[in-house]
């Protein structure tokens, strides 16, 4: 949960992590344009780095004992109010309780691209996925 740039994890029943998010990070605004191209890249991306922990869909499909805060579903109502500019940051810096940055893993273009697939998920995201090649390049 976003409050005035600071970020509430779960970290178990009744207990949160705050994680203060700069504020120019809420200002920051997605260079690449919105395009099918960039969300199916997008998707590929999280499929090969998030889903793992998030899901395929962006509904986590299991728990993680080593982790003090379980992955987000990322198709809940509660992601719109994180701006564009605050997902890239988390995406970059990663988030306490168990999520790792991944600035020296995906492009800045990258994580813009998940972002983009990401709005998509829990409404059209599927359609993207769709487009990609099966596990294996077969």
């Amino acid at each position: 949960m976003a409050v005035g740039g600071l970020v509430a994890h779960a970290t178990g029943v009744g207990q949160q992590k705050i994680q203060t998010l700069p504020a120019e990070a809420r200002k920051m605004k997605d260079p690449l344009p919105k395009s099918k191209e960039n969300i199916v890249t997008g998707a590929a991306v999280f499929q090969q780095n998030c889903s793992g922990c998030h899901g395929p869909d962006g509904v986590p499909t299991r728990k993680f004992a080593n982790l003090a805060m379980q992955p987000a579903n990322l198709t809940q109502q509660g992601m719109k109010q994180f701006s564009d500019g605050e997902l890239f940051w988390i995406l970059a810096h990663g988030a306490p309780g168990g999520m790792p940055s991944f600035a020296d893993d995906l492009s800045e273009p990258q994580r813009w691209q998940c972002i983009q697939f990401v709005r998509r998920l829990g409404k059209d995201g599927d359609k993207y996925t769709a487009q990609l090649p099966p596990a294996g390049g077969k």
